[in-house]
């Protein structure tokens, strides 16, 4: 079967959309799992169950404990505070949260591919939830994702900066001594300093709010999976342009040193106290005197040397994405706005764009545009 790909190249985004794919999985059987393991005290205030869920399983879109749903859902006679819809509710496109009926609700697409368990997915869903609980708490944890989009990720002294910080983080957690602990956790701080200095302020406040908003989030759903792993800070570092992906394992790694440092931070950083997490660490680090541990030479000019060949890598991997998309056979829509009333991003997928030119940017998966006249 001949598939049919709808694309649109405007001056600032392209757009992809592409197919999700039938879960196995049993939405009940996620709900009854996620009841289960949020009885526990995740975050000061928090209570996950309180939170509507609506779960796309490939075939019908099931809403719980909703105080309103829409009048396209179904009550579902057999559960109580459960609705259906027959298909992909056209409000669900990620796993996010969003606006439903007028009350914030956490939304999950389940795929077909996955492999992950029940309460794995259970997991993902407190999630989502905490991201709820965030914008109704903590409205300012959040970073600005147009920043992706001017990130200066081509400069290689600030990735090697970048990367020196994570391996700092890594050695940090895996430390089996106090004092070696707290000395890469200063060491990391020390090196995060000197590269924000050189940052610009959106990029530093990008890094910052994405880190308490999906690092945080991060954080809980892996206390509420109770897995004892890590966070994942690769030994091969992320790639360069993977700005987004690394906020979550660093917001989660700063979190994790923070249990360890002081169990009752969670309290400190949700009082009010305007702070980041690398503040929070700092300031909590500075009860505790001790000296920051340090690079070899040769470690960083190691270090350099990847940043450099790494960047040119992902140069010509945005070269060939563009080229692979530009190239492909089939209908092409051409929308031109006026100069006055642009299109502007409603909506996109984070995890899913690439900046693959001067003005342009690839969307893998979702994009909403609009304006004045529509969207």
């Amino acid at each position: 079967m001949r598939n049919l790909a709808l694309s649109a190249l405007l001056p600032f985004f392209i757009l992809t959309v592409s197919a999700i794919q039938q879960s196995p999985h049993d939405p009940f059987a996620i709900i009854a799992e996620f009841d289960r393991i949020a009885s526990d005290s995740l975050w000061p205030s928090f209570d996950p169950r309180s939170i509507p869920v609506a779960i796309y399983d490939g075939e019908k879109t099931y809403l719980f404990r909703h105080p309103s749903p829409p009048k396209e859902f179904s009550k579902i006679e057999d559960h109580k505070d459960a609705w259906v819809f027959k298909g992909q509710h056209p409000t669900l496109r990620a796993n996010t949260d969003i606006d439903l009926n007028g009350t914030r609700t956490a939304t999950i697409i389940l795929d077909q591919s996955t492999r992950r368990s029940v309460r794995e997915l259970a997991a993902i869903v407190i999630h989502e939830t905490f991201h709820v609980f965030q914008r109704q708490r903590h409205p300012t944890w959040v970073g600005n994702e147009a920043e992706l989009f001017v990130y200066p990720v081509a400069d290689a002294s600030l990735l090697q900066l970048q990367r020196l910080e994570t391996e700092a983080l890594r050695r940090a957690l895996a430390a089996t001594e106090s004092s070696e602990m707290k000395c890469w956790a200063k060491s990391a701080l020390e090196i995060r300093h000197a590269r924000f200095a050189r940052l610009p302020e959106g990029s530093v406040a990008y890094e910052r709010g994405t880190e308490l908003n999906e690092g945080l989030a991060q954080y809980v759903e892996f206390r509420a999976a109770r897995t004892l792993k890590a966070p994942s800070l690769p030994k091969d570092e992320f790639a360069p342009d993977d700005i987004r992906r690394r906020c979550y394992a660093v917001g989660q790694s700063l979190a994790v040193l923070l249990d360890r440092l002081d169990p009752a931070w969670p309290r400190r950083l949700g009082g009010g106290q305007a702070l980041s997490l690398d503040e929070l660490l700092g300031a909590t680090l500075s009860n505790f005197p001790t000296q920051s541990c340090g690079f070899s030479e040769a470690e960083r000019e190691m270090v350099l040397t990847k940043a450099e060949i790494d960047i040119e890598e992902v140069r010509a991997k945005k070269i060939a994405l563009r080229n692979d998309f530009l190239s492909q056979l089939g209908w092409k829509i051409i929308v031109i706005a006026d100069e006055k009333e642009l299109l502007w991003p409603q909506g996109f997928d984070p995890l899913n764009v690439h900046r693959v030119g001067d003005g342009e940017v690839l969307h893998m998966r979702w994009l909403k545009l609009g304006n004045a006249a529509g969207m």
